[in-house]
């Protein structure tokens, strides 16, 4: 089996407990089940595919909160999509994540960022912060 690693990008500071609640909820599964990355690469290969381990990167600027999954299902695209547009909602904050809809062969710094009312807007990495930002330009518009 093969792990999958996606990151999202949150504009609130958010501590363990609370992504742990959220992505149970989403998935469906026991809150026991998301869990910090040293408990997820320190358990046996037949309980990880179980698991979905998170490492948090905190920032004092721009999105506070980079969580950073390993999981052994696949979450790209609308599914991950469909996880940022939730917590969003849920949080009643900005949530980034890697522009699945703009097709390249490279990484280029654009980002979907998902608002609490669901809309989404594209926009670049900004690089005027000490912290993860995305700005937007004029002509940017939300679906």
């Amino acid at each position: 089996m093969t792990i999958s690693i996606f990151e999202i990008s949150i504009r609130k500071e958010l501590d363990m407990k609370r992504v742990s609640a959220l992505f149970s909820s989403y998935f469906g599964i026991p809150v026991g089940g998301v869990v910090e990355i040293d408990e997820f690469w320190g358990a046996e290969p037949s309980e990880q595919q179980y698991l979905v381990g998170v490492r948090l990167n905190v920032s004092e600027v721009g999105y506070k909160t980079l969580v950073v999954c390993y999981c052994y299902f696949e979450l790209y695209g609308e599914s991950l999509g469909s996880l940022a547009k939730y917590l969003a909602v849920e949080l009643g904050t900005d949530v980034a994540i890697g522009d699945y809809v703009h097709v390249s062969d490279v990484v280029n710094g654009r980002f979907m960022v998902f608002s609490a009312d669901g809309e989404v807007a594209y926009g670049f990495e900004s690089c005027e912060s000490s912290g993860f930002d995305v700005v937007f330009s004029e002509k940017s518009k939300r679906k």
